[in-house]
Formats: C-alpha cells, structure tokens, sequence
C-alpha cells in the first residue's frame, strides 16, 4: 500500500461523508511543503433521496419538521453519483496535481469512505433485481464467503489474517440493505456476525460464548460513527472467533473437559458445584474430577478460584465496581477471602494491582 502525502503529518487528501449522506473530498495544495489553498469536490449523494428518506433523516436528527421542503429541494440539487466513480474523480485530480497514484484501496483504508448505494425507487422485488442485472450489481462471491466460515470453523488464524489483509480484493458488494451508507454498513456486519458465530459453534466454541460474543459485537458496531471503523472491526472479529477456535482446536481437552470449561466460564458469578458440573457434562462426579485435574493440570476448585480471580482483575481495570461489589459478586465469602485468592494467583492484592494498574494506563 503507498502512503499518502503529507504536510505536517496531514493527508493531502482527504476523502469525507456526512450522516446526512453527502460525499466530498478536499485536496491541499502545496509548493515546497507551504500550504497554497484547498480544493474542495462536493457534495454529491450516491443515490437519489426519496421523501420517505427525508422523514426518516428529520426524526433521526431531531430535524425541525417545517425545514421538510428545503431538505427535498436541496437533495434533489445534488449531483448524484456512486461513490466509487466519485473517489475515482479524487484519486485522479490528486494523481494530477502531484504526480502520485494512488488506488482505491489507499483511500479506503486510510479515511472515512462510504460504499455505493442504488436508489431503489421502486420497492418491487421483479424491479429490484432488473436494476441490479442492469447496473452490473453482483454480491461478494460464494467463495469468499465460503473461505470465511472455513478457516472460522478451522481456527485457521494464517488463512484469516490473508484473507482480511486482501479484502480490496473481494469481487463485488456485500450487499445493500438500507439506504442510509452507514446504516448499511451496520447491517452487513451484523450479518456475518451471525454467520462468523455460527462458524465458530461448528467448530466446537460454546455455544453460549460465540451468541455472547455475537451480542458483543453488535452492541459495538451500533456505536460506530464512521465506516472506516466498521471495516477495521471486521478484522477484530474473524481473528476474535478464529483465535478462540484455534485454541479449542490445539488444545487436546476431551469433550467433557471442554464442557466443564465452558459450563465454569459462563457461571463464574454463580457458587459453582461439582455436582452441577457432573450434570452438565453428563458424566461422574468423580471422574469428571479425575479427568479435569489429568487434562488441564489444577483441579476443579483451584481453576475456578483462578477464572473468578480472572474475572475480578478485569472488572477492577474498569475502575467501575468498589473491592466489596467485586467480591460478593463473584462469590467469595468475604473481603479477606478475596484478598487472600487474589494474591494467591496474582502475588500481590487487589488494592495494589489496582494501583499499579493505574500507573500503567
């Protein structure tokens, strides 16, 4: 990938869209590393804004009702435009300008971008599909698709670090399922969340634990306010999945064991039984012990006390909860219990790792 030009470590392009669905882009002129002026392209819409639309952006931004008319009228002055054609414009200009060439690929990931998006005004479903035959808009391929949810299933972390580092490389659209660039976007990723967590079951991730991490991400990309950071995501969560697949995949426990390590990562703020653990995983109580203490190498008790410990160092990084909810949440009996576990794995208290934790960050 080249790197963009820079002045005063500024991009000297800058590709831009609003939540209001407009695009534009601004190139900075410079002689010898002095700022001469800007040029700024915009705005353009990559699809016609329908009145439906309009009603929809005034209730979401609290828009006054009585400005309705300005809106459509101003909309409908825009220059429409896919947004791919619109960044090719910028990309040429600067390549113009300075001599540089850049792709696609290097505005993409390097700014805030938005996707093409049709105007679909005719909702039928015989309408929808001629549109896209006619405009030549065809989704991603089987074979990606089918790649991703392999090497999820397979804990393949090579394969998915290759394949999100070429994602320029992906033949066609995602899809298209809403008319607002970002709306969209959030969609299609909550798709392959689903997808993604689905893989990761049939590879052998709790099922509990992969929906969790599903809910996760979605709650996290609802909370996007950029597409870039939508794109960057994806990545966190295929390698997120793939990575907890992989350390199922490599770590040799038999099912039981790995039925008694989910059942224990998903109770921690529970009081925790062996007999409940026997039932779970369907087998002896006694056996069950025996076969935790030879595969993982700590009995039950002692792993437990070490996930709970786990557990509290992270709910003491939030800063969130005092020592007392901590420790009556997880369960311990008391404040000096606490102490005395917490040390016992960590080597030092919970008011010093908070300290110290403190001082890092």
């Amino acid at each position: 990938m080249k790197e963009f030009l820079t002045i005063n470590n500024e991009k000297l392009l800058k590709l831009r869209s609003t939540k209001y669905y407009e695009n534009y882009f601004s190139i900075k002129l410079t002689t010898s590393d002095n700022f001469e002026g800007t040029i700024l392209v915009g705005p353009t819409i990559s699809c016609g804004i329908d009145e439906k639309s309009i009603d929809l952006l005034i209730k979401e931004f609290n828009l006054l009702a009585k400005d309705r008319r300005k809106l459509i009228d101003y909309y409908n002055h825009l220059i429409i435009m896919d947004f791919n054609s619109f960044s090719d414009i910028a990309l040429l200009l600067y390549n113009l300008i300075y001599d540089y060439k850049l792709d696609s690929y290097d505005l993409l990931t390097n700014d805030q971008a938005l996707i093409n998006v049709e105007s679909k005004k005719n909702n039928t479903i015989d309408t929808y599909l001629s549109t896209n035959k006619r405009e030549f808009v065809l989704h991603h391929s089987q074979k990606y698709e089918r790649e991703l949810l392999t090497w999820i299933k397979e804990g393949n972390i090579k394969k998915l670090k290759d394949l999100t580092e070429s994602e320029s490389n992906i033949d066609g659209n995602k899809g298209v399922h809403s008319k607002n660039p970002l709306r969209n976007e959030k969609n299609i990723f909550i798709s392959f969340t689903s997808l993604v967590s689905h893989a990761a079951i049939e590879g052998g991730l709790d099922w509990e634990l992969a929906l969790s991490l599903s809910d996760f991400y979605i709650q996290t990309v609802e909370e996007c306010n950029v597409i870039v950071d939508i794109y960057n995501l994806y990545e966190k969560m295929f390698l997120d999945y793939g990575e907890r697949v992989h350390k199922i995949k490599t770590s040799n426990y038999s099912i039981s064991v790995l039925k008694c390590l989910n059942y224990i990562s998903q109770n921690l703020y529970t009081k925790i039984s062996l007999s409940q653990i026997a039932n779970h995983t369907s087998v002896n109580p006694s056996y069950i012990s025996y076969l935790f203490k030879k595969e993982v190498g700590i009995s039950i008790t002692e792993y437990i006390q070490r996930e709970k410990v786990e557990e509290a160092k992270t709910l003491i990084e939030s800063g969130e909860k005092s020592f007392a909810d901590i420790y009556v949440s997880l369960g311990f009996i008391d404040q000096s219990h606490f102490t005395k576990t917490f040390k016992k794995f960590v080597g030092i208290s919970p008011k010093d790792y908070r300290l110290l934790y403190s001082s890092i960050n």
